[in-house]
């Protein structure tokens, strides 16, 4: 049995402001990459995703690990990847997966989404689960809802949906992170193949999740090859790239990446009201 997935239309709903404004071209990609995982699933091979909700730390994710896989093809990395992570673990929305590079060995295809677990896909039968696997990185819910404020402030088409500050984004926000938090906790508690990741846990042992991460996904990393990747893609790092040529000097995409940012810019009002709802369980 195949996994079925969303149509187009159903992955583009009220409260993913971000899907519905993007232009017909992504549009077109999103469309063709989910054509291509049906197709793709058909080879019995593994099938492998990197998902959060916006701004906790995917993207970190993506860089770290395509910096092992093109250790283990003979590259040499630095601080700059010889191949964008884009042809490596392609997002789902903005990156063709017929576009990704077949010079880079990967234990599967792997991709990234931004999607709820119940929107992305429906799981095949249980003797053929172990096709597909996932990690899911959960950030602290007021840093990760400021981080997405500050996201809507760098774009011009979304720049209008924070217009009325971040304590106002920020709550109108919080029942689309709540979900999107409990679809993947109540699969995981189900038995689903998904390894829940902790974005504070990241900035405080890099090293450690990225080799649990390579050890879930079947990358055969040494221990030496995954601290080289922390080293080249440490944040101030990838800050430090971007840098050197902004898409918007007043709204980085690599913004802080730390611990604390909801606390300091937040109400206290507001800050009591996110925690209360984001109190998650996890069996």
């Amino acid at each position: 049995m195949i996994c079925n997935f969303c149509r187009i239309k159903e992955l583009v709903k009220p409260g993913h402001d971000e899907l519905i404004s993007l232009p017909e071209t992504t549009m077109q990609h999103t469309q063709a990459n989910l054509q291509a995982i049906n197709q793709y699933l058909t080879t019995g091979n593994p099938l492998l995703f990197v998902h959060s909700y916006p701004r906790s730390g995917n993207t970190w994710m993506r860089y770290l690990i395509a910096d092992i896989l093109l250790q283990l093809s003979a590259f040499e990395t630095q601080n700059k990847l010889p191949v964008h992570p884009d042809q490596i673990i392609p997002d789902l929305y903005t990156n063709r997966i017929a576009d990704v590079d077949p010079r880079v060995r990967t234990p599967g295809l792997i991709v990234k989404t931004h999607e709820p677990f119940d929107r992305v896909v429906q799981f095949p039968q249980p003797t053929q689960s172990s096709q597909v696997r996932h990690i899911y990185i959960i950030r602290s819910p007021e840093d990760a809802l400021v981080s997405y404020y500050h996201f809507h402030l760098r774009y011009e088409g979304l720049r209008a949906q924070a217009a009325d500050g971040p304590d106002a984004f920020c709550l109108r926000k919080l029942p689309d992170w709540v979900h999107h938090v409990e679809s993947f906790i109540q699969a995981h508690n189900t038995d689903h193949q998904i390894q829940l990741i902790s974005y504070e846990e990241m900035l405080a042992d890099a090293f450690s999740v990225v080799r649990s991460v390579c050890q879930w996904f079947a990358i055969e990393a040494k221990d030496d090859m995954v601290q080289a990747a922390v080293d080249h893609m440490a944040f101030k790092n990838l800050q430090a790239k971007e840098a050197k040529n902004p898409m918007n000097k007043d709204e980085f995409f690599f913004r802080k990446g730390v611990q604390g940012s909801g606390q300091n810019e937040l109400k206290p009002s507001t800050l009591q009201a996110i925690r209360s709802s984001g109190k998650i369980r996890v069996k």
